[in-house]
């Protein structure tokens, strides 16, 4: 993993985000970290206030999660576009009340259309991963 540049991001243009915004007192509360590489971590516990099957995070939180970061990576990289095509795996399950980390990564940009991919890890193993399509509005978002 490449070293932090302890720039931690914030929502500045979605403040009531279910998933980052920092106005939003019931969503998830995710911070995001940009590295030097240019990726987006966080770190989370989800309780059981968003478990699917019991002891299981359910999956469209997981789904969340996950397109949430690469919205962040975007942020990182001075980008505000809107999600418009997100494939998620569920590899293993996601299990409340533990640490996970979701990582987001740009893979490639044409235009105004944004490629990323990202993984949630938890007990040292990829649990879901996602790859997503972004469109940057004519006019921002």
């Amino acid at each position: 993993m490449a070293s932090s540049c302890k720039v931690v991001l914030t929502c500045t243009s979605h403040r009531h985000c279910f998933a980052c915004g920092p106005e939003n007192e019931g969503g998830l509360g995710l911070v995001f970290t940009k590295y030097d590489d240019g990726h987006v971590g966080a770190q989370c516990v989800i309780n059981e206030r968003y478990q699917g099957y019991p002891g299981i995070v359910q999956g469209g939180i997981v789904a969340t999660i996950l397109d949430c970061a690469m919205t962040n990576c975007l942020f990182a990289h001075g980008v505000e576009a809107m999600t418009v095509r997100l494939n998620v795996q569920f590899h293993e399950n996601v299990f409340i009340n533990e640490s996970l980390t979701v990582e987001a990564a740009l893979i490639s940009t044409r235009g105004r259309v944004y490629e990323l991919d990202a993984s949630i890890t938890q007990r040292a193993k990829v649990r879901a991963s996602a790859s997503g399509r972004f469109m940057r509005s004519r006019s921002g978002v």
